[in-house]
């Protein structure tokens, strides 16, 4: 399926895992944003979606995102193992003690998954594991990291890539 040309204002989710516009996509989201709010989960959170296997494109959060146990927190999406292209984030991230990233949490799940042509304003801080912490991408398993950028204020990433912690991957800035 295909969600497309959303503005969501003020919004306020909360539960096990939150995001505001789709749970699991596995079909296509597009030029949906997230204006204003706050997205608290207490095991995943994405200001976009939980976790990604399909396409989001052209997507905005605008919204403070926050895990308060041991799960993932994405500016765009909590887990990605689809494609995220040309998103932007500039809500906040706080209090997650796992992998927390600007655009994706922790990404994997297929090496052909990619986060290409996304950037980040917001801040992005870990109460837990700092070097599971990137201004883009928090924990990177598989796929490729393409062409970012993030002006976050805090993250663990020395390289200075916005990439936290990475395993088996390609990062390509």
């Amino acid at each position: 399926g295909c969600v497309k040309n959303l503005t969501f204002e003020n919004a306020v989710i909360q539960g096990r895992g939150a995001s505001v516009v789709v749970g699991d996509n596995y079909g296509t989201v597009e030029n949906c944003s997230v204006v204003s709010g706050s997205v608290s989960g207490s095991d995943i959170a994405g200001g976009i979606v939980q976790k990604n296997f399909g396409i989001l494109s052209g997507c905005y959060n605008g919204a403070a995102v926050s895990c308060s146990n041991y799960g993932d927190t994405g500016g765009i999406a909590a887990r990605n193992g689809g494609t995220i292209m040309g998103c932007i984030n500039s809500g906040t991230k706080l209090g997650n003690p796992h992998n927390c990233g600007g655009i994706v949490g922790e990404q994997s799940g297929s090496t052909n998954a990619v986060c290409i042509a996304c950037g980040n304003l917001g801040e992005v801080s870990n109460s837990g594991i700092t070097d599971c912490t990137g201004g883009i991408v928090g924990y990177i398993i598989e796929g490729k990291a393409i062409a970012l950028w993030t002006k976050a204020t805090m993250e663990s990433d020395d390289s200075g890539d916005g990439i936290g912690d990475s395993y088996y991957s390609e990062k390509i800035t």
